[in-house]
């Protein structure tokens, strides 16, 4: 198992993924609750690496992993997930013309979608991987 995060200053998005990219558990959850937060997780889920974006607040929350958990840590590069997360959650969320609408008119959800950049940093990581 996978664990994939986005890190940020206020939050950071989680996804829990297997080899082969099927994503088993995502979610937003505050910074500040994320060393227990992964030490729940790591109870749930048979976890072997973390991805990490290494963008905003990512040497912070690299930090608080490598001092409480002894797991491969990677860092991979965070450009353009924001955006790719937002197509990704109108992919899931919306079909037919009202997604193709949506997307032309370049719409942004009005709520965080951190959990869905884990994801794609996930896959990225899998992809690079060979995976």
């Amino acid at each position: 198992m996978l664990l994939a995060i986005d890190p940020g200053r206020d939050k950071c998005g989680i996804a829990v993924m297997t080899g082969d990219a099927a994503v088993i558990f995502q979610e937003i959850v505050a910074t500040e609750k994320i060393e227990s937060y992964l030490l729940e997780l790591l109870n749930r889920y048979k976890i072997e690496e973390v991805v990490l974006g290494n963008g905003t607040f990512s040497e912070e929350v690299a930090r608080k992993i490598e001092k409480n958990y002894d797991l491969p840590l990677m860092l991979i590069k965070e450009a353009y997930t924001t955006l790719a997360a937002e197509e990704r959650y109108r992919q899931v969320k919306y079909s037919g013309i009202k997604r193709f609408f949506l997307s032309f008119i370049k719409w942004k959800p009005s709520f965080p979608v951190d959990d869905y950049a884990a994801v794609i940093l996930g896959e990225r990581y899998l992809k690079d991987k060979g995976l």
